[in-house]
Order: structure tokens, then sequence, then C-alpha cells
């Protein structure tokens, strides 16, 4: 990792230890002379820091049917209100999990060995250039976490309806404020819920502690596509580099395949209306 990019990762910490203490997220335990972090002198002189542990059950183990929709809004929603006044001089950098960039990664279909799927991919890339053309630069951009996936987020056993941790923040970028929400929502979608009412669930949430605008839910579902379509991208080219570990590489894609086909089915128009509606926003 570029040495600026992990200075803005560790300074995103320390802004939350002033502004979110009430998150649980991980902390950053200080070395002896109270710096964030330090060099091991071996080799190039990497980066090291020790962070707290946070206990609880990742969402990955909790039954889809009762996983906390709108309290993973809340919970999102307060940690980016708390993110909102955070500046950092290595803001904004390239980062090839920033899915409000998924344009830039269209050479990777090349990848992609099925045919039905890369023409859905196709399809799913250029309808996102054109809805969101001269668009999403006129968002509010902001620092996110940009990762709340299954495996980062927890409960506690005894109780599923709370969110009580999120952690892993190594792909936090400065993006589109509402892209927060869809990549959360990315992770959740199946045909086993009905998709229209666990996003209006997430996105009540997330409006209570971070307002979104009209502007925001009009983009929402196709976001929502885009992080798809990267994790799609992303793993099938390193799957190409790495074809020793190609199964770990892979072992995520047939629910994300899964969802991008149920969320080009989606009646677009029905779900913002629904959004409006949890949001009391008028068109």
């Amino acid at each position: 990792e570029p040495r600026d990019q992990i200075a803005f990762n560790t300074a995103g910490f320390e802004h939350l230890e002033k502004h979110g203490r009430d998150l649980a997220v991980p902390r950053i335990v200080p070395t002896k002379d109270g710096f964030s972090s330090t060099q091991l002198p071996f080799g190039e002189q990497n980066v090291v820091r020790l962070l707290t542990y946070l206990e609880g059950v990742p969402l990955k183990d909790v039954d889809l049917l009762e996983r906390p929709f709108e309290d993973l809004g809340r919970f999102l929603g307060r940690l980016d209100h708390a993110l909102s006044s955070f500046r950092h001089p290595a803001m904004p950098f390239e980062l090839a999990w920033n899915s409000a960039t998924v344009d830039r990664l269209s050479s990777l279909t090349e990848h992609i060995i099925d045919l039905e799927r890369k023409a859905l991919l196709r399809n799913g890339l250029a309808e996102f250039e054109r809805q969101t053309n001269n668009s999403l630069s006129k968002l509010r951009h902001q620092v996110i976490h940009n990762d709340a996936n299954l495996g980062n987020t927890l409960v506690t056993a005894n109780d599923t309806r709370t969110i009580t941790g999120l952690f892993d923040f190594g792909d936090v970028v400065y993006a589109p404020l509402v892209n927060e929400v869809a990549v959360a929502a990315s992770y959740q979608i199946s045909s086993r819920v009905n998709v229209i009412d666990m996003l209006t669930s997430l996105v009540g949430g997330y409006h209570q502690y971070c307002p979104l605008t009209l502007e925001d839910i009009a983009l929402l579902p196709y976001l929502i596509k885009a992080r798809l379509m990267t994790t799609l991208l992303i793993t099938s080219w390193r799957a190409s580099l790495f074809p020793a570990n190609r199964n770990y590489i892979l072992r995520n894609t047939d629910g994300a395949w899964s969802g991008l086909q149920l969320m080009a089915e989606i009646d677009v128009s029905r779900l913002v209306a629904s959004l409006h509606q949890v949001c009391d926003l008028e068109a």
C-alpha cells in the first residue's frame, strides 16, 4: 500500500477516536511512545499498527431472514455522520474497490468466460454509464467505510437484531456518500428476501442519521449494481492471475451473479417510490 494511503487510513481511525467514541469499531493501540503506528526494521520498513479486537458474530453466520437491515443502516449512518468532517491530504485517490468508478474496470470483462454472464456485465456497465453520466460528480462526497460486507459486520450470538460492530477499514475511500448504502445492500440481496422491502429498511435506518436526497436515491439502484459488478470483475481478474487460489478468490461470486440478475429484473420506479416514502421525500 502507498504510504500516503496508510497515513490516510490511520488518520481515519484517529478521527473516529475523537468524533465516534460511541461506535463499536476497532481502536488503535498506541505504541509506548504514543504513536499510532511504527515500522519494523526489516525488509522494506513495513508499517505496523495494533488494533483492538471486536467480539461478535459476523452476519454471514446469521440467517438472511433474521438480519437487522434497518439497524445496519442506522449503524452506517452514525459512522458516516462521524466521518463527515474527516479530511486528509491523501484524498481522493484511486481505489479499484471504489465501485462508483466501476467503468474504469470495463476491460476486465475479458476474464469472464461464460458468454451469458459476460453479456450481463457489459449491459450493466453500459446502463451504469448511461444512467450516471454527469450525475455522480454532483452527489455529496465524503470518506466512507466502503466495505460493510457479511464478514465485517457483527451482531451478538444471543441478539441478531442489533449491529454491534464493524471492522476492516482497509477500503476506506472518498466517494459518493450514498455508496456506503449501496455497498452494504449489495451483500444482502437474495431471492430469499423481498429486495425492495430489504432496501427500504436499510435506507430508512441510514436516513435517520445521514439524510439522503432525491439525487442520492435516484442513483442508488445503479450504484448497487456497480458494487456487484466490481466484485465480479475484480475477482475474475484476480482468479486469472492466481489460478491456484481460484476457488478461494471466487468463493463469493455466485451470490454476486445472483444479486446482479435480481437487480436487473427489479422494478426501479417501484423501488425508488418506496425509498422516497421511507425518507419522506417528494419527487
